[in-house]
């Protein structure tokens, strides 16, 4: 757990923890109290050495405590120049984090603190450059920013020049090269580039398909918390790709991502307690996993949990709200919705009947694949 990862550090290598927020956020998250805690750490460093790097470390803190003395601390060290300062204000201007939301403003702290040296003042600006945030397009300057913090040996730069040249619209897209800036941001310590390497064994993107060493990237992702990752070892285990066929396993990191309402985790979760494999068969149990699945915007969630309601099954019988599922999963091209929504429309169940319209939708989920709308079209005909 991050928690006692961070708990075992020295005050020294404790000063470096501002840049890992994911981590330490989910220590929080563990422990509410520890962040009192880390402020107290923080102010005595202050007090033993009022360096700036340990003003800044304070001010961060504080912050994220929503103690608006962090922000003042933090502007009145960022005035000095102190390139950490200037990037964490424009984090906050960015996100309108204790003071109002201002791009253009955070823009320019990125821009003091990257003409400093700073590395991820470096990225953000790529990121803008390669996104469109604040600044025109330019691909070609957000890979200048970008490399400018990688030969600073900077993860997340390292990460994003990968992303970069695997992007379809990039005129200089190389695959090979993409590769082997995750691999050396993987090195580095980037969980983002570990879930990537996996992505691109499992389909086989500029490297032979190769599952189970998908799976070793995946593992090691996930042992760093990363949901995607978790949830595709899960499939590993679930269809035996890589890996022994093994339900179970599945189950355990499934479950790793519901926790965090990981939307795909939630939904295999679901399907499991729905079929009753792995797991005791709890339909109502599989109608919540999937309610939250669909509610946050998971098509094929919103598609079983209109079958849920239509059957009447670990939820009251309601075929307003199976209709409106179904619509939903059908907008996100899920063929099967548009059968279920064709045989609503026929019978006028959910909705107003509607013949014409039913067989529209028949006949576009038999074309695509759905062998049960072709015979209910040769039936009705």
């Amino acid at each position: 757990m991050d928690y006692h990862r961070i708990k075992a550090h020295s005050a020294e290598e404790f000063l470096s923890l501002y840049y890992d927020r994911d981590c330490l956020l989910e220590a929080i998250d563990y422990d509410p109290s520890f962040l009192e805690e880390l402020v107290g750490r923080a102010r005595a460093l202050v007090k033993e050495e009022p360096s700036p790097k340990n003003n800044v470390l304070l001010s961060y803190l504080l912050i994220e405590k929503e103690d608006t003395e962090g922000i003042r601390l933090l502007d009145s060290m960022a005035r000095t120049g102190e390139r950490r300062a200037l990037y964490l204000l424009g984090e906050c201007y960015q996100n309108g984090h204790l003071v109002e939301k201002d791009i253009d403003q955070a823009l320019r702290c990125y821009e003091l603190a990257a003409s400093k040296g700073e590395p991820m003042a470096l990225t953000r600006i790529g990121i803008s450059y390669t996104y469109g945030f604040g600044k025109e397009k330019d691909l070609d300057k957000a890979v200048h920013c970008f490399q400018e913090a990688a030969d600073q040996g900077h993860p997340v730069a390292l990460y994003s020049l990968g992303v970069l040249f695997s992007l379809p619209q990039y005129e200089h897209k190389d695959t090979k090269k993409a590769l082997s800036y995750f691999e050396e941001a993987a090195k580095q310590g980037s969980v983002e580039a570990l879930s990537s390497l996996g992505r691109a064994y499992k389909y086989g993107d500029g490297v032979p398909q190769d599952y189970r060493k998908s799976l070793e990237y995946f593992l090691q992702a996930s042992e760093k918390g990363d949901l995607f990752a978790s949830n595709n070892v899960g499939l590993y285990y679930e269809r035996g790709l890589g890996v022994a066929y093994d339900l179970r396993k599945a189950v355990e990191y499934y479950r790793k991502g519901a926790m965090a309402n990981y939307a795909p985790s939630l939904y295999h979760l679901g399907l499991l307690y729905l079929e009753g494999k792995a797991v005791e068969k709890d339909e109502e149990k599989a109608f919540s996993l999937l309610k939250k699945a669909s509610d946050h915007n998971y098509p094929l969630a919103s598609y079983y949990l209109g079958i849920l309601y239509k059957d009447g099954r670990g939820t009251k019988k309601d075929l307003e709200r199976a209709f409106y599922c179904f619509r939903i999963a059908k907008e996100n091209g899920i063929a099967h919705a548009m059968y279920e929504l064709g045989l609503l429309y026929l019978e006028g169940q959910g909705t107003e009947k509607d013949v014409p319209l039913a067989k529209t939708l028949l006949r576009q989920a038999k074309e695509q694949g759905v062998v049960e709308a072709g015979e209910r079209l040769k039936e009705i005909s």
